[in-house]
């Protein structure tokens, strides 16, 4: 029998120790490594091996088996911990690999001193680490079949031997090829952090559990960015969550948060009151932790046939792993996105924060010039209560049509009184020549209050009763952007201003604030800026989108803020931006705590605040 590829006959001399900047490895190299791995049987190929191979590196584990499989048969690396239970075991696990191939030749030793990166998830490290071994590997060649001699006779048929059909090795035999390949899942998870410690303390199963044998739970990986969203749309609901070390204090990790986003989904849907599940408020054991996921999940089997996964269908493997759980959470999350509050759902417009801001602005002093609402509304929110009344549509139908609409339900006190409302507006705006029909049929989404569709339907109108032609339909709809209605220019009144149909208010102008002091100060620091910027307006819309406060705090800290959304789509993804630059900001001593939390003000715009924000930052840093 053929003997494995060997990596090295002889130990080459210890290279020196050189210290390398981890660089990025392209994704094909990533799908190529994966297929390699997987013709060893180190690993089995599954859609999300990609992600979690730094994860799976960061045991030493992998690295110990893949070299022994390319050595041979004698196992070079010896006394193993093939399940660690903390760093200190895996890191004695990986520098045992690393000194073993320090003495292979020819190997690229950028990373043979890496173990510590390694260890702590660095992809980098352990992608790069893998390509080294592999291109020191010597390539497998096709194996040959020898042939028996055959005398071939003139004239002589020879009778053709049909190959046996090639044997189908079942997928459950396939998946026991590599022993060292089950262990891979369960030490993966005792590592989610850089502490010494084991990262996510386990809550230990309930007696009634332990008497049954536990399935393997395949790892479901879960990006940092999904988590994100998760937290985000756990924040939209208005559940306020801390994560805390104690995992019966910890709401995600005893399933107290399970249950409340349970309550809070559901709670219109129930009949009964008594179906919505009651957890233990104070779990101090497993076994109340046990409790509180299995109430949850028989609580949400009897409103859905099907769970994201088999694997979350066991409370027992939510108790035991908080990853589990997040995906639960996102399943959640993607299942009833309109569970959050309107501004946090997905938004139809294509925008971007800032253009949406903008037409806001245009809209909200479009309604106010028609004198149809009073008082005047000063943002759009305050239009949404009325629109899905569908009172106020009426009206705007009846204003721009000279269309008098019978029959009005003032004050609806039903669903059904405000769509017909609605429905009546709607077929005046369908009847309209050249008018834009994406949202006149969209009755139900007005009645829901959607924020996206309401402020493109009367984008539409606004066009309409500007005499511009409706918009083409399929993925062009969008194309010219948003419509920001030119208005007269007005002697002293600012160009930007003029665009919203605004001016700057008494109170920015009594305080005759200086704008350029603020451009001076950013051009001196050489911070990315757009240069028509009004820093005395009373609405600052360019720092709404969240990327403007970040380029300003990276210029002068020197550093780069990881994650920035360069042109966020929603509100959540606009405040995220904003988050991370007041995450820089809080650090600093001297910066005011009453600026802590202003991440919405700046969001809206609120020219007195940011003016105090730039204020803070040129006093700390001058």
């Amino acid at each position: 029998m053929r003997e494995a590829p060997k990596m090295s006959e002889a130990p080459n001399k210890i290279p020196e120790q050189v210290k390398y900047e981890p660089r990025p490895v392209p994704e094909m190299l990533k799908e190529s490594l994966v297929d390699w791995l997987d013709s060893l049987h180190i690993i089995r190929k599954d859609p999300n091996i990609v992600q979690v191979i730094p994860s799976i590196c960061r045991t030493g584990v992998l690295f110990c088996d893949l070299v022994n499989r390319l050595e041979g048969r004698t196992e070079v690396i010896k006394g193993i911990e093939r399940n660690p239970k903390n760093r200190t075991q895996a890191l004695a696990n990986i520098n045992k690999v690393l000194e073993y191939l320090r003495g292979m030749p020819k190997i690229n030793s950028r990373y043979l001193w890496s173990g510590k990166e390694i260890v702590d998830g660095n992809e980098y490290v352990a992608w790069g680490l893998l390509e080294d071994i592999k291109n020191q590997a010597p390539e497998k060649k096709p194996k040959q079949t020898l042939l028996a001699p055959q005398l071939i006779t003139p004239n002589v048929s020879v009778p053709v031997i049909k190959q046996p059909e090639k044997l189908t090795i079942p997928k459950i035999i396939q998946k026991e090829k590599s022993k060292s390949l089950r262990s891979y899942s369960s030490t993966m998870k005792k590592f989610s952090s850089k502490n010494s410690t084991v990262g996510t303390p386990r809550v230990s199963r309930p007696p009634s559990s332990r008497s049954f044998k536990s399935e393997r739970v395949n790892q479901m990986y879960i990006t940092n960015e999904m988590k994100k969203n998760v937290l985000a749309w756990i924040d939209a609901l208005g559940i306020e969550y801390e994560p805390a070390s104690n995992p019966y204090v910890d709401i995600l990790k005893n399933g107290l948060l399970v249950c409340e986003l349970l309550r809070i989904i559901f709670k219109p849907q129930s009949d009964k009151a008594h179906d919505i599940p009651v957890p233990n408020l104070y779990p101090k054991s497993g076994q109340a932790v046990y409790e509180n996921f299995d109430r949850a999940l028989t609580f949400f089997k009897s409103k859905r046939q099907e769970l994201p996964s088999s694997i979350i269908s066991d409370p027992e493997h939510m108790v035991n792993n908080p990853e589990l759980v997040y995906t639960f959470l996102y399943a959640l999350m993607s299942s009833y996105p309109q569970a959050a509050p309107i501004e946090y759902q997905p938004c139809l417009l294509p925008y971007g924060a800032l253009g949406l801001r903008k037409l806001e602005f245009v809209v909200v002093n479009w309604i106010e010039s028609l004198n149809i609402l009073q008082p005047a509304p000063q943002m759009f929110s305050e239009l949404i209560p009325e629109l899905k009344k569908g009172v106020l549509l009426c009206v705007i139908a009846s204003t721009i049509s000279s269309i008098k609409i019978f029959n009005i339900v003032p004050e609806p006190k039903t669903d059904q009184s405000a769509l017909n409302n609605i429905r009546k507006a709607l077929d005046i705006l369908r009847k309209l020549p050249r008018m834009s029909q994406k949202f006149t049929w969209s009755e139900k989404e007005i009645l829901k209050g959607n924020n996206s569709v309401l402020l493109g339907l009367l984008e539409d109108i606004l066009r309409w009763t500007d005499g511009l032609p409706s918009r083409k339909n399929g993925t062009e709809y969008h194309k010219e952007g948003p419509y920001l209605r030119p208005v007269e220019i007005k002697k002293n009144e600012e160009t930007f201003n003029t665009t919203f149909g605004s001016s700057v208010s008494h109170k920015v102008q009594e305080k005759e604030i200086d704008s350029e002091k603020y451009t001076a100060w950013l051009y001196s620091i050489g911070a990315e800026f757009p240069r028509s910027i009004n820093f005395a307006a009373e609405h600052i819309p360019e720092f709404t989108t969240g990327v403007l406060i970040c380029n300003i705090v990276m210029a002068l800290e020197k550093i780069r803020i990881p994650g920035i959304e360069r042109e966020p789509k929603t509100r959540v993804s606009a405040i995220g931006n904003i988050n991370k630059a007041l995450v820089v900001l809080r650090k600093k001593s001297g910066f005011s705590k009453e600026l802590f939390n202003c991440a919405e003000e700046v969001f809206l715009g609120d020219g007195d605040l940011i003016r105090r924000v730039l204020d803070e930052m040129m006093k700390i840093w001058g």
